[in-house]
């Protein structure tokens, strides 16, 4: 009875293993948003994975998270369809975005479920035993879905900006060093390196290829 329950047990062992993938697979990593971001698309729509583990506090502070696609495989932000979400009113809130410049769609807020096919889901968790300023004190994950009619024009390029604001509405003055508007001066190092994180602006380019 013991070898036949020591052979279950090794037997299952890989099957456990197995079933623990981790949430950023097949994903990639960008360093200076410090976080992984998927991208794919098919015939109709095109689909956006992100997962923050690093600094996620960024994700609900008032400046938000901007997504700017360019049909021309430019990286310019003037003018091209832009998705912000989440978006931050009182707080933040996960549960609207604000799309400017789509086709046949007005500017301004949507809800993350309505007609026009463009959908967000968000999700941002604080792990446990970790404190508020810590760099894993929260887990931030989302998909967003855009119908292509509304970003694509007649060739398969795409460029995508993915920026984070943080605090700040505005970027910092030239010259300015961050934080300038919190006084570090008492804080621990800890406190100091997320008080950074969150302040500055941040941004990735991703020149994506459509599948035909």
């Amino acid at each position: 009875m013991k070898l036949f329950h020591l052979t279950f047990l090794i037997l299952l062992m890989p099957l456990s293993t197995k079933a623990q993938t981790s949430p950023t697979q097949d994903m990639q990593y960008d360093p200076e948003n410090a976080l992984y971001w998927k991208i794919s698309n098919d015939s109709e729509n095109l689909y956006i994975k992100l997962y923050k583990d690093e600094y996620a506090q960024k994700i609900r502070q008032p400046g938000g998270v901007w997504f700017f696609f360019n049909p021309k495989g430019e990286r310019d932000t003037v003018a091209v369809p832009t998705l912000q979400f989440p978006i931050f009113k009182d707080s933040m809130n996960l549960d609207t975005m604000a799309v400017y410049h789509f086709k046949d769609i007005p500017n301004g807020e949507l809800p993350k479920y309505n007609s026009y096919g463009v959908l967000t889901e968000g999700r941002l968790e604080e792990k446990k035993g970790t404190s508020t300023w810590s760099k894993d004190h929260l887990i931030y994950s989302a998909s967003i879905t855009v119908p292509l009619q509304y970003i694509q024009s007649s060739g398969t390029k795409l460029t995508i900006q993915i920026l984070l604001k943080g605090r700040r509405i505005v970027p910092l003055p030239p010259g300015a060093v961050s934080p300038i508007l919190i006084s570090t001066v008492m804080g621990s190092q800890e406190v100091k390196d997320m008080l950074y994180a969150t302040d500055i602006w941040t941004h990735c380019w991703i020149d994506y290829e459509i599948s035909m």
